[in-house]
């Protein structure tokens, strides 16, 4: 039997000559006949750029997923984060975004859970609870406590009338429901995981 030939049919190479055209037109494409597109530019230049761009790609596909988050919940206002990893928790400024692990068995999977929230008050600062329910810092009210769930599950409020002990602080949410300080209390500052900039 005989062998099965390819698709392609290889074609001997003739000379300009042969292929009755005249000299110095070898290799040129004919009119109305296209030419094969380039792979590759010949530009070194272009052949470096190209290399840079896969590069970053490469890059940006492995390291922006470890830093971009994507909060479910409206509970400081944002959605979309970027986390910065390196960090002074000593020399963060108040209002500003932290990711820390919280315990409570009012939400699933949260043994514990990584949270943004607002670094509201800080070391030194007074923090008092009037009524047993609102929250003031430095006599600004920050908001007031719930005594149920949304689901109607009974919560504790935390109590607190001085000073906040020394590499402490109390971290709040942007809403009513938000699941914060309120109940927990202090968090350690190095429990903080990451600053999280808010990007939407």
């Amino acid at each position: 039997m005989e062998r099965c030939k390819s698709l392609e049919t290889v074609s001997p190479t003739l000379s300009a000559g042969q292929a009755g055209l005249p000299a110095g037109q070898a290799g040129k494409p004919q009119e109305g006949q296209r030419s094969r597109p380039r792979l590759f530019p010949n530009d070194p230049k272009q052949v470096i750029c190209l290399i840079l761009g896969f590069s970053a790609l490469l890059y940006l596909g492995s390291v922006i997923p470890r830093r971009i988050s994507i909060s479910p919940t409206e509970s400081v206002g944002h959605y979309i984060f970027l986390y910065k990893r390196h960090f002074n928790p000593n020399k963060l400024k108040k209002n500003s975004l932290v990711v820390v692990p919280f315990y409570t068995k009012l939400r699933p999977h949260c043994w514990p859970c990584l949270v943004i929230k607002y670094l509201k008050c800080d070391s030194g600062d007074r923090l008092e609870v009037k009524n047993g329910l609102d929250f003031f810092c430095n006599g600004v009210f920050l908001g007031r406590a719930k005594t149920h769930s949304k689901k109607g599950v009974p919560v504790k409020v935390f109590q607190y009338n001085g000073i906040i002990p020394q590499g402490k602080f109390f971290a709040f949410g942007g809403c009513v429901d938000s699941y914060d300080s309120r109940y927990v209390g202090f968090i350690d500052k190095k429990q903080i995981k990451a600053v999280a900039l808010p990007i939407i």
